[in-house]
């Protein structure tokens, strides 16, 4: 029974991809602010701010996991490069002289810095154990595949040149392909988006509409207005936005090939959508 319960606890850890401290104190930062929302409407009836700790608690997981896979970006765009670099040095030292001669280079940017980490640890450990070290922090395909080339290099002391310089164009020729593929999507990406405002505009400005008319003796297709309808009406077009930016912001995830980038998007889409909705009907 407790290994059963340890089990889900650790696939809600990795499904989440934060570590159980950081979830006790996602919950404690959303249980304060909530408590804060709640005092906000008791005393100047601000009730959208309700939504407030769900949108901060989105941030604070979703944008160190946004920064980190923006730097694994930018390494992985330099990775060709550093493979090209590699192809003019045989043998285990031409590979130290790369890594050094990359980590002293300003124009390679982040991963300059994380070059310099491996230079460390090569030289206080091993190789090996260096670039699992830079795997570790930088969790990718594609870096498990330059990692994995690297130590294979340098374990077998062969010469390697030519397979750096092949995997270094094949890594090109997909990237090329990727961002092709990309621009050729961008069109619905950004119409979902535009969407995301345009949707919650309409609405407020037909809640507006409807309430700018006299709730008495306004008929409406034949039938008297109700007060108790239009407060249902209301509640439905907050649940269809928050439903509509939940579907839209995954999909933008699915969209850049990472689904957990759909809380980011949620972060910021969702609380626009409400803000436009809750300003154009107000």
């Amino acid at each position: 029974m407790k290994t059963h319960v340890k089990t889900d606890v650790l696939s809600l850890e990795s499904l989440l991809g934060i570590t159980r401290k950081k979830l006790f104190e996602t919950i404690a930062i959303f249980l304060v602010l909530e408590v804060l929302a709640i005092l906000a409407d008791v005393f100047y009836g601000f009730r959208f701010g309700y939504f407030f700790p769900l949108f901060v608690i989105i941030l604070y997981i979703s944008l160190p996991k946004y920064f980190k896979s923006l730097k694994i970006r930018k390494i992985e765009r330099k990775i060709p490069d550093i493979l090209l670099k590699a192809a003019m040095y045989p043998g285990r030292d031409g590979l130290e002289r790369v890594i050094s001669a990359v980590a002293r280079e300003k124009n390679y940017g982040r991963v300059s810095l994380e070059m310099k980490k491996t230079l460390e640890d090569i030289n206080k450990k091993d190789f090996k154990q260096a670039m699992r070290n830079f795997l570790e922090r930088n969790k990718s395909s594609l870096v498990e595949r330059f990692t994995n080339l690297m130590v294979f290099a340098y374990e077998s002391g062969a010469d390697m040149r030519r397979a750096f310089r092949e995997a270094a164009e094949d890594i090109i020729k997909t990237r090329m392909i990727i961002e092709e593929r990309n621009a050729t999507m961008a069109l619905q990406k950004y119409t979902v988006m535009a969407a995301m405002l345009i949707v919650p505009t309409i609405l407020g400005l037909i809640v507006r509409l409807v309430n700018s008319f006299s709730l008495e003796g306004v008929l409406f297709g034949g039938f008297q207005s109700n007060a108790g309808l239009l407060s249902a009406v209301l509640i439905g077009n907050y649940l269809y936005i928050i439903n509509f930016s939940v579907v839209s912001s995954f999909y933008l995830g699915f969209h850049d090939g990472e689904w957990k980038k759909g809380f980011l998007y949620l972060s910021f889409l969702l609380p626009i959508s409400l803000m436009i909705y809750f300003f154009t009907s107000s």
